[in-house]
């Protein structure tokens, strides 16, 4: 009988202090902006930040609930999303680079940490399909170690 992988090949890695810290530097630059422009790039890059920040919060509450180790199976959806949200939030910072006066180093920044929650993302979903597929079988091997019952009236 194979066992499953071990959650504890997975940990979280928090990046909010890095998250926040990013986040306010462009927005000390979005502040040199013009007025309209200010207001809306901060308005916008406020509300990815918090998204971001909220995914990252539940991946680490996955991770609490298990003694610090991220169980691939809950964390495979909610890492997902988090790519998902980065990805806006790239797709937004590259756009509007110039109209929000971001730094080429916050997007570049930004862009890795992305890469980074991409990659793991995969990993941790490929771990959560391999624990699902030994589960499976064991849970078939059980089915079938069970006394068959006789058919028919007794």
């Amino acid at each position: 009988m194979t066992q499953a992988p071990s959650t504890s090949t997975i940990r979280t890695v928090s990046r909010q202090p890095r998250t926040v810290l990013l986040a306010s530097l462009a927005l000390s630059f979005v502040s040199l902006c013009g007025g309209a422009a200010r207001a809306d790039c901060q308005t916008d890059i406020n509300a990815i930040m918090k998204r971001r920040i909220d995914a990252v919060a539940q991946i680490n509450g996955i991770a609490k609930k298990n003694g610090g180790k991220l169980d691939p199976i809950a964390a495979c959806p909610r890492l997902r999303s988090l790519a998902s949200v980065e990805a806006e939030g790239m797709a937004y910072f590259t756009k509007n680079q110039e109209w929000c006066n971001l730094p080429p180093d916050f997007v570049s920044k930004m862009t890795d940490a992305h890469a980074k929650t991409v990659g793991f993302a995969a990993k941790a979903c490929a771990v959560a399909v391999k624990m699902k597929q030994m589960q499976t079988q064991q849970a078939q091997q059980a089915q079938e170690a069970l006394p068959k019952l006789p058919e028919g009236p007794l």
